[in-house]
């Protein structure tokens, strides 16, 4: 017998396509960061270039930022995913991978500077759960 599962939904909140470009980066160093492709209330997801998985980081902090200005750091996060993006790429080609992050207990100023982020930098563009 063939059994099927509807996906259901799981997110809280609303995600949102950023305008133009915005970075993630961990806290420590900044040296790993990445495409930020939408956002939310509750977490974000980026894409990056590399062999190195994000799920490792447990316990750290990360910053939103584009070339101009830092938007928020301190930023308290659970990796809920990080796969690579099928790119159709050769072999000796660089490696593309999409992490999705779960913020967490952010403080009250971060969570009015995330707010003031996605009404200023994001579109109203809806985004599917399959993006």
């Amino acid at each position: 017998m063939n059994k099927t599962r509807e996906l259901v939904e799981q997110r809280k909140h609303r995600r949102f396509k950023i305008k133009g470009d915005a970075s993630f980066a961990l806290d420590s160093d900044g040296s790993e960061r990445g495409k930020i492709i939408d956002i939310s209330m509750g977490g974000l997801s980026f894409c990056y270039v590399g062999p190195r998985c994000f799920t490792s980081h447990a316990l750290e902090s990360g910053k939103i930022f584009d070339d101009d200005r830092i938007f928020l750091t301190g930023i308290p996060f659970d990796c809920v995913s990080d796969c690579e993006i099928a790119t159709g790429r050769p072999e000796n080609s660089v490696m593309v991978r999409r992490c999705s992050l779960k913020f967490n207990q952010l403080t009250a100023a971060q969570f009015d500077q995330l707010e003031n982020f996605i009404w200023n930098r994001t579109t109203d563009e809806k985004m599917d759960h399959t993006s």
